[in-house]
C-alpha cells in the first residue's frame, strides 16, 4: 500500500470516527492508538480496569 493511499485511509478513519463518536472520544482513541504503535501497549490509566484486567487494543512483544 503506498505512503498516499496510506495517509488518505488514516483520514478517513479520523474523520468517520470524528463525525460518529465526537471529538472528545475521538482524541481519546487517537492518543491511545499513537501510544500503542510506539510502545507496544495502551495507555495504563485509559485500559486498566483492575488490577490484572485491562481492555482494549493488542498488545505486541514491547508491552509491559
Amino acid at each position: 500500500m503506498s505512503l498516499l493511499r496510506k495517509a488518505v485511509k488514516g483520514l478517513d478513519i479520523l474523520w468517520s470516527r470524528l463525525v460518529k463518536q465526537g471529538l472528545r472520544t475521538t482524541a481519546l482513541w487517537a492518543a491511545d492508538h499513537s501510544v500503542r504503535v510506539v510502545t507496544g501497549a495502551p495507555i495504563r490509566s485509559v485500559s486498566q480496569i483492575a488490577p490484572q484486567l485491562h481492555v482494549g487494543g493488542q498488545y505486541r512483544r514491547r508491552g509491559w
